[in-house]
């Protein structure tokens, strides 16, 4: 019964792990970007700091027509864990792979604009700080959806080329 017993406090530290990461990322997202982010499935292991993210979206701000912003299959990272009880949380490595953004155009304002702007407004810290050692996106595609133009095409779609960067959140 002691191995039972072990397997379902085992079990029961993974289905919450999961759980507390998905919540957290569609109430933290939502409530950074006020527009809803969703996300299909979390996998977080406590013991080797690794996170996964399956199927997360975030929104369309009100007034535009496409239900998303970004959609994005699958985010892997791997986080130090001993960091998640301090100031700062440090996550080693973050892939974001296949990310779609549609960028929709309304007279002068858009909707990523729109969505990103909080992020740019002078605010008070309201939790732990931030910090990705490394982060890649991969195989990113932007669809461009704008007021039809005299002879161009209203909707472009653009392939990114891989984006890596790195040390983000450091001393801010």
């Amino acid at each position: 019964t002691g191995t039972f017993r072990a397997a379902l406090i085992g079990l029961g530290v993974v289905l919450f792990a999961n759980r507390a990461v998905k919540t957290a990322v569609e109430t933290t997202g939502t409530k950074t970007l006020n527009v809803g982010v969703t996300v299909g499935k979390a996998k977080a292991s406590i013991f080797s700091g690794a996170v996964g993210l399956q199927d997360l979206t975030v929104k369309n701000p009100s007034g535009y027509r496409g239900a998303a912003l970004l959609k994005l299959p699958q985010m892997d990272a791997k986080v130090d864990t001993k960091s998640l009880l301090s100031k700062e949380v440090l996550i080693k490595d973050m892939k974001l792979a296949n990310m779609e953004v549609f960028v929709e155009q309304q007279g002068l304002q858009n909707n990523l604009y729109q969505v990103t702007k909080p992020l740019r407004e002078p605010h008070q810290p309201t939790g732990k700080g931030l910090v990705i050692d490394n982060l890649e996106m991969t195989n990113i595609t932007v669809h461009v959806n704008m007021p039809a133009l005299p002879g161009k095409a209203q909707n472009t779609d653009l392939k990114l080329a891989s984006i890596k960067l790195g040390n983000l959140g450091r001393n801010e």
